[in-house]
């Protein structure tokens, strides 16, 4: 079971939470579409929405992630951007990332190191996908659209078969968004 959790805003003052259960099989994701993202406002084209992409550090999945749709959004002239982020936010990246991520066409710079989840970030962004993590009940409240990713495997245990379940989420998520 996967739970959508989307927030409207009502004349600014007012905000109005629906959560709505979806029955999907062990590790199925939900995924958004450009048209519920725009819902929140009128986007420009010029100011891509952000997506953030959460795990417990921020130092692997989420930086993983979050480089990945970057680059496939860009691909798809998505007027989105992603950013990592994680809960309890460990000091560094680790090297059973920078290394093997770098294979892949990414550098993470030597003073990049992992930030953690601001609430700000959290209401301003289209949608919010946690990785392996479930967001602190009063960042789920703010959210407009939050989703679960509850099948990636550790990057520690190795880089490449976490990448791909990434991979595979990220691509079924940009399937969903559309350019405004």
């Amino acid at each position: 079971m996967t739970t959508l959790k989307r927030a409207t805003s009502i004349a600014s003052a007012v905000l109005i939470v629906c959560t709505v259960a979806i029955a999907q099989p062990k590790g199925a994701t939900v995924t958004i579409t450009g048209e519920a993202l725009a819902q929140s406002g009128q986007p420009s084209k010029a100011t891509p929405d952000t997506i953030v992409f959460v795990c417990p550090f921020g130092s692997a999945k989420s930086v993983v992630a979050a480089r990945f749709f970057n680059r496939m959004a860009t691909e798809r002239g998505l007027p989105y951007r992603a950013i990592a982020r994680g809960l309890t936010p460990e000091a560094a990246i680790p090297l059973y990332v920078r290394d093997p991520i770098r294979a892949d066409g990414f550098e993470i710079g030597a003073a990049e190191k992992p930030v953690r989840l601001e609430a700000a970030e959290v209401t301003s962004a289209a949608a919010v996908v946690c990785i392996m993590c479930e967001l602190p009940p009063e960042l789920s409240a703010i959210a407009r659209e939050s989703m679960r990713w509850t099948d990636v495997p550790d990057v520690d245990a190795g880089y490449e078969p976490a990448r791909d379940k990434i991979l595979a989420h990220l691509t079924e998520l940009l399937a969903k968004l559309r350019p405004f």
